[in-house]
């Protein structure tokens, strides 16, 4: 199946089936995901968990999801782990100060650890040379 038919099925999923309760995408890439991915999150009224982990969130992809997750009352727990997102999760995170129920974000401390190797790494490339 290809990328864009398997997000059109997962919006779809979340258009119909209005008692799903937990959705992981893990691995997924997330640039796939159209605008209506993050709109269906939006209203969706009974997804309480959230997995998006290592689904390579890119900055805009941040935006529309924490854009969604501001108005969302379902989702409690999301996982954002291994997608190298400490800097883009900073920056968009005060979007989610009027989310009342979401209750954890899976502390993204992979990211933070592979920029710390990559850091260290050119480092001392740098000093090498």
């Amino acid at each position: 199946m290809k990328s864009g038919k398997i997000a059109d099925t997962i919006v779809d999923i979340l258009r119909f089936c209005r008692k799903i309760k937990t959705l992981s995408l893990s691995g997924m890439k997330l640039a796939q995901f159209s605008k209506h991915f993050f709109y269906a999150l939006d209203w969706h009224e009974t997804l309480e968990e959230l997995d998006l982990s290592n689904c390579s969130i890119a900055n805009d992809s941040f935006y529309r999801l924490f854009l969604a997750l501001k108005t969302n009352r379902s989702i409690k727990i999301l996982n954002i782990d291994k997608n190298r997102s400490c800097i883009h999760f900073q920056k968009h995170a005060l979007l989610l100060k009027d989310n009342h129920t979401l209750t954890e974000i899976v502390n993204p401390i992979n990211d933070i650890r592979e920029l710390q190797k990559d850091y260290l790494d050119s480092f001392i490339i740098a000093w090498r040379d």
